[in-house]
């Protein structure tokens, strides 16, 4: 079987047919240059070099060699990221979501029912977690409007309520009914960071608050 290293030093070679230019690219010796060419050309049993006294170049059988050998290096490339791809795909559970909430929810559940898998989550805008879950980037997302296409299955997951904690004598405290944006705008929070469609929404309707962004960890 022919190393498949050899063929890419036949192939840097091609692009000057200079021993000594190749084995710098390469960082190997001209002779060890040289042996893997000649071992190429002992496995395929035919000539694929032109020989005189001072120069070393491809034969027309050479090239064809070249051609081929660039066909079976990608095929070779392809052959190992599918595998990984597959592999990965198989072993791990990948996760999109516009907001924190899902996998604050979730997250002990997907461990509980994939014990040997690996899961993944990432916060990101609703349109590219669509792409993502249409490129298989993502085996399942969560997003804010149903997504209602062909071989894709939208279900409700749960509603999201928020809570302001604050102490008793704040002034806002003691509602009742709830707080609007309104009455919250110009106050100072702290907030866990990368909220997702969050961030959009308090910097849309509390234009004046200042917001402190805190780990998880520490934000607990």
């Amino acid at each position: 079987m022919i190393n498949l290293d050899f063929l890419s030093y036949l192939i840097e070679y091609s692009k000057t047919e200079n021993l000594s230019k190749a084995s710098r690219t390469l960082h190997i010796s001209q002779s060890a240059l040289t042996r893997a060419m000649q071992k190429v050309e002992d496995y395929l049993g035919v000539p694929i070099f032109e020989r005189t006294k001072n120069r070393l170049s491809l034969n027309d059988t050479g090239k064809e060699l070249i051609k081929n050998a660039r066909l079976g290096l990608e095929a070779e490339r392809t052959m190992k990221e599918r595998t990984i791809a597959y592999y990965e795909l198989a072993s791990s559970i990948s996760i999109g979501t516009i907001a924190p909430g899902p996998m604050i929810k979730y997250g002990q559940l997907f461990f509980s029912i994939f014990p040997s898998k690996n899961i993944a989550s990432k916060i990101d805008e609703e349109e590219n977690l669509l792409k993502g879950l249409k490129n298989w980037k993502y085996d399942f997302i969560f997003v804010q409007n149903p997504y209602e296409v062909e071989q894709v299955e939208s279900v409700f997951a749960f509603t999201e309520n928020l809570y302001m904690t604050i102490p008793k004598q704040h002034f806002l405290a003691g509602l009742k009914d709830g707080v609007h944006f309104s009455e919250m705008d110009g106050q100072s929070f702290l907030v866990a960071e990368n909220l997702g469609i969050w961030d959009k929404i308090i910097e849309k309707y509390l234009p004046k608050s200042r917001f402190l962004p805190q780990t998880m960890e520490k934000f607990e």
